[in-house]
């Protein structure tokens, strides 16, 4: 399954970046265009960018049961970069929702990872995640009276 299947269309980048799909006259228009800042062609740069950073790390053949929540995930990577890329001084002063948007990437980034670590491993979708799960074993005890001291 190629990453065309989670690679999220300008709706989908919209539906995390509302404030910046305003026209000139200030309306909300809830998608990308001409009229927009930045246009329709260049988010579409900016998700084919995003779309190659998260499939390095998820990879292009991930469960279908999971293409929603990687589409999600890119679409954050996608605001994002609209952020860094067209309002780095609303970045410097606090007045971009670049933090808010990598606080919630990075935390659906770590859930969609276990979901595919989880399903790889023999789990299901339907598993609750388990982050910070131990991995390997402890050695076999040994009984303090038969070691040697």
């Amino acid at each position: 399954m190629p990453v065309t299947d989670y690679t999220p269309d300008l709706e989908d980048v919209a539906a995390v970046a509302a404030t910046r799909t305003k026209d000139k006259y200030g309306n909300v228009t809830g998608t990308f265009s001409g009229a927009t800042t930045p246009t329709d062609t260049q988010v579409e740069a900016l998700i084919a960018d995003a779309v190659e950073k998260v499939s390095i790390r998820i990879g292009d053949d991930i469960p279908a049961g999971l293409f929603a929540d990687a589409k999600n995930v890119v679409a954050l990577r996608t605001a994002m970069l609209i952020e860094s890329t067209y309002f780095p001084e609303q970045m410097q002063n606090a007045r971009s929702p670049y933090t808010v948007l990598k606080a919630q990437f990075d935390e659906d980034m770590q859930d969609l990872l276990n979901s595919i670590f989880s399903v790889s491993t023999g789990g299901s979708l339907n598993d609750p995640p388990t982050p910070n799960s131990p991995r390997g074993a402890f050695p076999p005890a040994t009984p303090w009276l038969t070691r040697m001291m």
